[in-house]
């Protein structure tokens, strides 16, 4: 299966209305990108064509051309942008990404301002970004919003307020590393669980090393995203060792964050 037809196949009804609604304007003001566009679309949508053989032979009268290849660019562009801003809130399932697609959003409309000369505008934008990206522990967007109100609000406000972004700026910053070093030493056990299950006492090992060093990166930081991989480590380890009980109530634990 080609991108095109993965991303097609990705999309929600509504965004491929969007679409089709938005190549339909274009195509009534004669644009030729937004007809072929449409077309394209319509044959994989309605028609069931997957074959770039045949869809070329259709649209161009040809097996092969360079210009289907942009085409289908212009059109797996056009998807993406669709995912991610104008569907947006049906692209994602869970209120965590929905939150933070929209952080990025508001960030990108904030740097848009910015660049029009809006400042004010833009940093309330930012404010608002802030409030929402902290409640969803979206600490690289938080890290973000705190460089941007930093060089924009700190700037106008004096010292005092400059440096207070740049400290919890930095805070934040502090909380991202002790995230990535988590992320990595729990994806060696995943690895390790895939790759080479044969080794249980190396496996067993890593688990209690793991435990360690999440307990103290979450002690350090008091994160749910660390926590949520101390919890899962610890389902590992019992489970290895036959403390199945201990296993469970940990998986408990970890359904509760």
């Amino acid at each position: 299966m080609s991108d095109i037809v993965k991303l097609i196949s990705a999309l929600a009804e509504e965004e491929i209305d969007i679409l089709k609604y938005k190549y339909t304007k274009s195509s009534n003001k004669s644009s030729e990108n937004g007809q072929k566009r449409l077309i394209l679309l319509n044959l994989i949508v309605d028609d069931r064509v997957y074959d770039d053989v045949i869809l070329c032979s259709l649209i161009y009268g040809k097996s092969k051309t360079k210009a289907y290849t942009q085409l289908k660019a212009r059109l797996e562009s056009d998807i993406v942008t669709i995912m991610s801003f104008e569907g947006g809130r049906i692209s994602f399932k869970s209120e965590y990404f929905k939150a933070k697609n929209q952080v990025r959003k508001l960030i990108v409309n904030a740097e848009i301002l910015l660049a029009r000369g809006l400042d004010d505008i833009a940093i309330s934008t930012l404010n608002r970004a802030l409030v929402m990206s902290k409640n969803y522990e979206l600490s690289i967007d938080t890290l973000l919003i705190y460089d941007l109100l930093q060089r924009h609000d700190g700037q106008k406000k004096g010292l005092n307020v400059f440096k207070k972004y740049e400290n919890v700026k930095f805070k934040e910053y502090d909380i991202i590393k002790y995230k990535f070093e988590s992320f990595s030493i729990f994806y060696e056990i995943v690895i390790q669980d895939l790759f080479q299950k044969e080794n249980k006492g190396k496996y067993i090992e890593l688990a209690q090393r793991a435990i360690e060093t999440l307990s103290e990166n979450y002690n350090l930081t008091k994160s749910i995203e660390i926590n949520s991989l101390l919890l899962r480590s610890r389902i590992y380890f019992f489970h290895l060792i036959g403390n199945y009980d201990s296993a469970h109530q940990y998986a408990k634990d970890y359904l509760d964050i």
